[in-house]
């Protein structure tokens, strides 16, 4: 199998949009961006439309797909940045298995990833009292 195909194959699978305990996150983000970013940010989580989520959830990359490709889109750029950075840090409070902590990543100023500390494969919305 050719790397192009691997490649192919490994966007292709994943799920179709976020976890409510992912939604969380990204809408706790989103509060705490001034009105037009937060704006252009929602819309991008909105675009997204493959979710592919690696070590048990830990890593959650987000894509908008277009004709097969991945698209970063100027519509939905957070900023001008160009590269990977980190555009907010997170804390989770709630019960044991629902307490965590990670990070947003943008890559070329669009949402690309969210990383948390711990695995959220079993990880409840339900049980989640805050997001600092």
């Amino acid at each position: 199998m050719s790397i192009f195909s691997w490649v192919g194959r490994a966007l292709r699978s994943g799920s179709r949009g976020f976890s409510e305990y992912e939604r969380l996150v990204l809408d706790a983000v989103a509060e705490h961006l001034p009105p037009g970013i937060a704006e252009r940010f929602v819309r991008r989580v909105q675009a997204v439309n493959l979710v592919q989520r690696l070590d048990g959830g830990r890593e959650v990359n987000c894509y908008a797909m277009q004709n097969g490709r991945a698209v970063l889109d100027s519509g939905t750029r957070v900023d001008a940045s160009t590269g990977e950075r980190i555009l907010a840090r997170f804390r989770i409070d709630g019960t044991p298995q629902a307490s965590n902590a990670g990070e947003v990543w943008l890559v070329d100023g669009n949402l690309f990833s969210i990383e948390f500390r711990d695995a959220t494969e079993h990880a409840e919305s339900s049980q989640v009292t805050a997001i600092a």
